[in-house]
């Protein structure tokens, strides 16, 4: 066999990005190829096991020119059960490894209890490059203020996870940090008030130029602190589980007519259902350039009881979708630039879907999410002909649903996709669509890069 040109090896490598054991093994081909290898291998380190990330910091603290690689690193576990001593000499393992990492661009930190005012002082440091971080909320054990005073000012991209009160009362200082650099900002409460418009609007004139904006959770947003955050530059808007009543997202329409992503959840009372979905239709339809639109339903119980929530009978939930609403977005001038669509938790008819293929938009939508309960396989694979531009394809469905396709059923849907298709979904069940010698088949989801399906990362509180 004829050795592989050595130009090619980079190019070859570069399909195994953030799959660890294939480029670990190819660090052992050569020494050509360990060169081209390990900064892939280093470049992001998603750490899911507490065990590996002992012993992953145990070796970048002792080899600075691995850490020098690392350019994402999201520590979500924590292994708060080994003895006091040990932590503490993880701890500085941690912070040593990460001082070498002068390329870091992505830190994510969310495991509550884990962080410390020591850690925060020592990672800052040498961070020069850092542009995301993402921090737990809860800020038991440390202090936001040691935030607001080192914080890196490249940062531009800010994230909470589940902020605690302390944590508001100092985020307009952890924004005037950054001197109007921030670019994009994510909430992420759990039914919570410690976030409020006039905490918003404090924070606004330190967020001049907001991108992107994400607020979940935050139930005593009305509308007066999203509309002192909205500026010409936004492009991305996510308004989850809030408390903007109908007429504030009709006021709000005009001024983020500009928004090229935008994400809805429905009202918690089935009874708000009719005015929320025409004022989001009126919102979508001022959009001049929208790409990509997700709606979900809420999840779980209201506290006011049965009669508040989104109740599900065997099959079919109680949450659908309005006709009207889907009408209104095939004839909107969204349609025209829509490329992506996401429809979560809102039962969807077969003659509804059909409807989505006779119109305009299916002629260039590249993402196609949809919740699935009833639909027959043979329906959903006639449909599937109607969007010849998809890449990304999801029938969800809950896990009791009638709907069942088998191998059969999902070649057939295969056959009749377009070109483009990259990946599918049924259920709770993903593949990858591959492309060999005999045509194309459906392989199961690619785990091994540690990254998950985006139709399932949509977040219900």
């Amino acid at each position: 066999m004829r050795a592989l040109p050595g130009e090619l090896v980079p190019l070859v490598l570069a399909q195994l990005a953030w799959r660890t054991g294939d480029l670990a093994r190819c660090c052992l081909v050569c020494r050509w190829w360990y060169h081209h290898a390990v900064p892939l291998l280093y470049e992001r380190l998603w750490l899911r096991d507490q065990t590996r990330l002992v012993r992953v910091f145990q070796s970048l603290a002792g080899a600075p020119a691995l850490a020098r690689w690392l350019r994402i690193v999201e520590l979500r576990v924590f292994p708060f059960g080994m003895p006091a001593e040990r932590l503490e000499e993880l701890e500085a393992h941690i912070v040593q490894a990460l001082q070498h990492a002068t390329h870091l661009r992505v830190l994510a930190w969310t495991r509550t209890g884990s962080l410390s005012d020591r850690v925060l002082l020592g990672l800052f440091e040498g961070m020069t490059c850092l542009e995301r971080l993402e921090l737990t909320g809860n800020t038991r054990t440390w202090s936001p203020a040691v935030l607001a005073r080192h914080m890196p000012r490249t940062v531009t991209d800010l994230s909470f996870v589940l902020p605690d009160r302390t944590l508001a009362a100092h985020l307009v200082h952890i924004a005037a940090r950054l001197e109007g650099r921030l670019r994009r900002l994510t909430l992420l409460c759990l039914d919570s008030s410690v976030i409020t418009d006039a905490l918003l609007a404090a924070l606004a004139p330190h967020a001049p130029c907001l991108t992107s904006l994400a607020l979940v959770g935050c139930k005593q947003v009305h509308g007066p602190g999203v509309h002192a955050l909205v500026s010409p530059a936004l492009r991305e808007l996510a308004l989850e589980a809030v408390a903007l009543a109908p007429e504030e997202l009709v006021a709000l329409a005009p001024h983020v007519a500009h928004i090229h992503r935008l994400t809805l959840t429905t009202p918690r009372r089935l009874d708000e259902a009719p005015a929320f979905f025409a004022a989001s239709a009126h919102l979508i339809d001022t959009c001049m350039g929208l790409h990509y639109l997700t709606l979900y339903a809420r999840s779980g119980r209201a506290p006011g009881g049965p009669s508040e929530a989104p109740a599900h009978t065997e099959h079919v939930p109680q949450w659908r979708l309005d006709p009207a609403w889907l009408e209104r977005l095939c004839l909107s001038r969204s349609a025209a630039t829509l490329q992506g669509l996401q429809i979560h938790g809102l039962s969807i008819m077969l003659a509804q879907l059909e409807r989505l293929a006779a119109a305009p938009i299916a002629m260039h939508l590249h993402e196609l999410a949809v919740y699935v309960v009833d639909a027959e396989p043979e329906g959903l694979a006639r449909i599937i002909r109607s969007f010849p531009a998809l890449r990304l394809l999801h029938w969800v469905a809950p896990a009791e649903s009638a709907l069942r396709m088998g191998p059969q059923d999902l070649d057939v849907l295969l056959a009749h996709a377009g070109p483009w298709l990259q990946q599918v979904g049924v259920g709770n069940r993903v593949w990858l669509v591959h492309t060999g010698p005999a045509g194309r088949a459906l392989v199961p989801w690619d785990m091994a890069r540690g990254t998950f399906p985006s139709p399932m990362l949509v977040v219900r509180s």
